[in-house]
């Protein structure tokens, strides 16, 4: 098995997957499934242009009508961090000169593009995983 796995496609990919439960998850069901992590694997960090390239290689690796679970960190959007991201529903990018708060916003601006070829190319099926105090839906 090569690095992107069954060259015939994915039933999912677990973007942001930390320890990969939902994965895990899934693997029981169906076997074809991916995650994606800079945990996992330096090269996929989302920011870095070899990251973003394999994040969307394997979103058009998983089947058309597959299944994307996106776990987003959570640390910078939700309302405990406000303080010193300054983030707010009339300023959702916060305190862009804050370090934390700017790479939090370029890895948005990074999913966000991951989530839009998910949706036109393949038509998947996206899960969020958020926080119900998150500003990241602003």
């Amino acid at each position: 098995m090569s690095f992107f796995g069954d060259v015939g496609g994915y039933d999912g990919l677990e973007l942001f997957a930390g320890p990969g439960t939902m994965a895990a998850h899934f693997r029981d069901v169906v076997q074809r499934w991916r995650t994606y992590d800079c945990k996992h694997d330096p090269a996929m960090y989302i920011t870095s242009p070899v990251g973003l390239l394999l994040a969307c290689v394997f979103v058009i690796l998983v089947r058309p009508r597959g299944i994307l679970w996106v776990s987003l960190e959570c640390t910078n959007w939700i309302g405990s961090c406000r303080r010193t991201s300054m983030r707010s529903a009339s300023l959702p990018v916060g305190n862009a000169f804050n370090a934390k708060t700017a790479n939090a916003n370029e890895e948005a601006t990074c999913t966000s593009f991951v989530l839009t070829l998910a949706d036109y190319a393949r038509t998947l099926y996206i899960g969020f995983e958020h926080p119900g105090s998150t500003l990241i839906y602003e």
